[in-house]
């Protein structure tokens, strides 16, 4: 079976998506954007859904922002920052959120602005779900497991990843989100991974890591990674080969 994983760097090198990669008979193959928000994360799946059986998407969450420049002039004020990706002769700029690289890259100018007067938490919710929709009914008829690298539904204290860093959560908030926009029931909910909790039931990879693992960062240790992959995505993949 042909299975596609595409996120951002919670798919990287050293991750649980490569040691899937190592370890299993499947032909497995990964995309991966640092910084990457869910714009390029959609915008490949819908690439490459012909090409797979079985997917495995991990969202980023909602502050991300992408932007595709095609521009020659503006791909060669941002080249060679930090959360980029190049396609083709375009150039993707990613924010990486709230607190992302943007705070010391060109595209300061570009997502500060945006950050300061125009972001809003329910308006980054709608985008998600919206590219989310689209992908599910692109692969409908494919095995997908969906999730997010960390809590962005519940929490709203976007931008704050670590383990013993304040986070607020607004349960309601969520739940009257979804009672406002009906078009959400149409997401294949059955598809996603949540880690769930005394706080919220939206938790991500990351949430996980940090409630059953001795990680407290950003980011999954090796052995996060490997405990991660050990206890939540192989029984999945045996699933696939029943």
């Amino acid at each position: 079976m042909k299975i596609l994983i595409v996120g951002s760097s919670l798919v990287n090198s050293e991750s649980w998506a490569h040691m899937l990669k190592n370890s299993s008979t499947h032909d497995i193959d990964i995309h991966q954007f640092n910084g990457g928000g869910n714009e390029i994360i959609s915008h490949t799946i819908m690439n490459h859904y012909e090409d797979y059986d079985a997917f495995i998407n991990v969202w980023s969450p909602t502050d991300g922002v992408d932007i595709l420049y095609s521009d020659r002039r503006k791909i060669k004020l941002h080249s060679g920052q930090s959360a980029q990706t190049k396609d083709g002769k375009n150039l993707w700029v990613h924010s990486a959120g709230w607190s992302g690289s943007w705070h010391v890259d060109s595209t300061d100018g570009v997502f500060r602005s945006y950050y300061k007067n125009q972001f809003d938490a329910e308006d980054s919710w709608q985008k998600t779900l919206a590219r989310i929709l689209v992908v599910h009914k692109l692969i409908s008829n494919k095995p997908h497991l969906d999730m997010f690298s960390h809590n962005t539904l519940e929490r709203i204290s976007f931008g704050m990843h670590d383990k013993n860093s304040l986070k607020e959560y607004d349960k309601e908030k969520w739940k009257s989100f979804k009672e406002q926009t009906q078009w959400v029931k149409l997401i294949d909910w059955s598809s996603f991974w949540f880690h769930s909790n005394e706080v919220s039931n939206t938790g991500g990879i990351m949430d996980w890591c940090h409630d059953n693992t001795s990680d407290d960062g950003l980011h999954p240790s090796v052995q996060g990674h490997e405990q991660f992959l050990n206890n939540i995505i192989k029984p999945w993949i045996n699933n696939l080969n029943e």
